[in-house]
């Protein structure tokens, strides 16, 4: 009886943790920064293991330029649970993001010496990170891996063709 009390607790502290982190990308995509940022901290203080709830924050941190707390609470994460699909793809954006490319690169050959390279997030994440770095020749190559990992990705069709755009290789 008190296991089935605790598991109906958590679920609805996932429940209210997952509802926060939903308002928190809406008001993030709605240009409200700060209210965001509000709203998925309370899904980090309701579940502070909750590893969806942390990742959202960072993300919302790293589109308003926080790059520190967002690269040390995903660096966090990875070392507690270095197989997390969610933080490691995340860790390896914020780098990416925050122009950190040498940690990036380092983060990527963990990441494809596990088995995590087998998931279909891998090549899109590194096609992101050498688009970024403006690695072309490699960044269209990943791409064409992630759109042969799923054909439906329509972010590696996008970033392919704008690729091709400007490099006029569309011939």
């Amino acid at each position: 009886m008190i296991y089935w009390i605790v598991t109906r607790v958590e679920l609805i502290l996932e429940s209210k943790a997952i509802d926060f982190i939903n308002k928190a990308k809406r008001l993030d995509e709605e240009g409200k920064p700060n209210q965001a940022i509000s709203y998925a901290v309370k899904a980090v203080d309701i579940l502070p293991e909750y590893t969806p709830a942390t990742v959202a924050l960072s993300e919302i941190q790293i589109t308003q330029g926080y790059f520190s707390p967002a690269l040390k609470a995903l660096e966090e994460i990875v070392r507690t649970d270095a197989l997390d699909p969610l933080a490691n793809f995340a860790l390896l954006h914020a780098y990416t993001e925050s122009f950190k490319f040498n940690d990036a690169k380092r983060h990527l050959s963990v990441i494809s010496n596990s088995v995590l390279k087998d998931n279909d997030k891998f090549p899109l994440a590194t096609a992101l990170m050498y688009y970024k770095m403006e690695d072309w020749l490699q960044a269209a190559s990943w791409l064409s891996r992630a759109i042969n990992a799923n054909p439906l990705n329509d972010r590696a069709y996008y970033l392919l063709a704008r690729i091709y755009l400007l490099k006029r290789k569309y011939k």
